[in-house]
């Protein structure tokens, strides 16, 4: 189930969006849970209530509390990392503007239904699958933890640190055992010491990787070639990741 939050102050967008949605999930073999909210305020009231959802089509021009400063309460107030963001205005000059606040997507209004397709196919081919869970034993323990979580692994000689945004882990193995044994293509092995995880992938550059919570990670020579091109094949028509070559 896709949970699917949809704000804006129209009435009309919404039931759009809906419809379109309803139809794009029946196509593509999903079941979506949409919920309607008229404004920012209202949308925020629904998380202090302990609602969660994985995607949100957010209007930007609300009254009062904006589109914007609501996702910015998403990420920062309620550090939620995980919504997918799809911002929706009249003004397509939004859509250079908004790369810093972590948008899969942007519509601009008038949108059609194939738009909306296009974002929800979007959004399952790159984040909505099969939960993985990755196993590793440290200390006669067995531990497990979702693929998903996971945003990379650090190899110091004989340990593997596993890293989440909120813990880390480490256990005896190596890193090409740990990569034949993810069952998930989002990992890309970038240096001799690392392997990440793409959906945390803010930018790069030719020699080094930036993660969304800032992290700096080095790419070496000889795997440049190989995450470029896994790079391109994950992202296509997926998130956008910024790329600098200086």
């Amino acid at each position: 189930m896709i949970k699917v939050a949809l704000v804006d102050d129209n009435p009309q967008v919404c039931t759009q969006l809906e419809k379109a949605l309803t139809a794009s999930a029946v196509k593509r073999g999903v079941n979506v849970d949409t919920a309607v909210y008229y404004s920012g305020e209202s949308f925020c009231s629904s998380l202090d209530r302990g609602r969660n959802f994985d995607l949100l089509f957010m209007d930007i021009e609300l009254e009062e509390l904006n589109g914007i400063d609501a996702v910015d309460l998403v990420r920062n107030k309620y550090g939620n990392e995980r919504m997918r963001i799809v911002f929706i205005s009249a003004k397509a000059e939004y859509a250079g503007r908004l790369f810093e606040h972590d948008v899969m997507n942007f519509l601009v209004k008038p949108f059609t239904d194939e738009a909306v397709d296009e974002v929800l196919a979007k959004y399952v081919r790159v984040y909505h699958r099969e939960r993985s869970r990755f196993s590793f034993k440290f200390k006669q323990s067995v531990h497990q933890v979702d693929s998903e979580d996971i945003m990379y692994f650090e190899s110091e000689k004989r340990v593997v640190h596993l890293v989440t945004e909120r813990d880390s882990y480490k256990f005896y193995d190596t890193l090409e055992n740990v990569m034949n044994r993810l069952e998930d293509d989002r990992f890309c092995k970038v240096h001799q010491s690392y392997v990440v995880n793409l959906l945390y992938v803010k930018s790069y550059q030719a020699d080094h990787l930036t993660l969304k919570n800032g992290k700096t990670i080095p790419v070496s020579r000889a795997n440049r070639e190989a995450l470029a091109e896994k790079q391109l094949s994950f992202y296509f028509g997926g998130e956008k990741v910024e790329i600098n070559e200086e």
